[in-house]
Order: structure tokens, then sequence, then C-alpha cells
């Protein structure tokens, strides 16, 4: 069996940078669905290990994102998780056979 855990972190709400493109508060809906990939440690200098995807739920203050991370990959957001800032929200367990990228880009909206 493989464990998967999602983790949720809320952004503040102020102005974002996506791709060279600053979204201010009034147009945080407009990221609603947007996927990124999500780097080792946060850094865009280490190897991708998930992909995110940000969530606006009509509230200024509440753009956040998800990511579905594979338990050997939680080490790697140990500071961020002991922080608060991503917060477990869902446990899977799988079948070894399950493909890791199958999971990890798999994202519920509610």
């Amino acid at each position: 069996m493989k464990t998967f855990i999602q983790f949720e972190a809320i952004f503040p709400c102020q102005p974002i940078e996506m791709n060279g493109t600053w979204y201010n508060e009034n147009e945080l809906n407009k990221l609603h669905g947007y996927s990124f990939p999500v780097h080792k440690y946060f850094s865009a200098e280490e190897d991708v290990v998930s992909e995110g995807r940000l969530f606006w739920s009509g509230d200024l203050n509440k753009l956040y994102m998800r990511v579905w991370l594979s338990s050997s990959d939680v080490n790697f957001f140990e500071r961020e998780i002991i922080s608060g800032t991503l917060v477990p929200c869902n446990i899977r367990l799988t079948p070894d056979n399950i493909d890791d990228e199958d999971i990890k880009t798999y994202f519920d909206e509610n």
C-alpha cells in the first residue's frame, strides 16, 4: 500500500504573481483552477514532485492551494508542515500498482 496526503495552504489576501502576471485582490477569482508544478522545498531549482492547484471560494480571503504528496515526498516540505503553512486535509491509501502521478494530479473540488 502507498500513502498519499493532500495538503492545503491558504494564501493571504494580497496581490499574487503567477508566471509574470500580477493579480490584485479583486482578480483572485481568475486563478481558480490554476495548476502549477510543485518543486521540492518550494524551490524552482529543485525537481518537481507534484502538481498544485489553486482554488477560490468566492471570498477574497479564501484563495488556497491543494497538492497531493506521497508519504515519501512529505519530508521535502517539513518546514512548511511544522509551521502550519501546509495543513493535511485528506489521506488516500492506494495499492502499490497505482501510478503515483494519477493520484498526485487528482483533485477534489469539494
